[in-house]
């Protein structure tokens, strides 16, 4: 999405929480996003559903435009050894994978 259009969907009001760490305050979110862009991936830590850690990443098509997501959420409490920074390279590569199998080019 452009740059611009999370703050035109936004607005200014206050978002509802969902759980004691969903993020509420716009302009956070909007900061927020700015992270997931440059980092290239997303993670969400019981921001929804409380003890649930997540990791997404883009897919994108052979023009470079996203057109899906790939994402894992797994519970935090489960003593399996999953962590946020475990599973954020594998989600990252399974997402370049697919988005390769849709034509992207390598250099994206």
């Amino acid at each position: 999405m452009p740059r611009h259009q999370p703050r035109k969907l936004l607005g200014h009001r206050k978002l509802t929480a969902i759980t004691p760490h969903t993020i509420t305050d716009p302009a956070a979110l909007i900061a927020s996003l700015g992270k997931v862009r440059r980092q290239g991936f997303a993670t969400v830590n019981e921001e929804n559903i409380p003890g649930v850690l997540s990791v997404g990443a883009p897919i994108r098509d052979r023009n470079g435009q996203v057109v899906a997501a790939l994402s894992v959420a797994f519970p935090k409490y489960l003593d399996s050894g999953l962590t946020l920074a475990s599973v954020e390279p594998l989600v990252t590569l399974a997402a370049q994978r697919v988005s390769h199998s849709l034509g992207m080019p390598a250099a994206m």
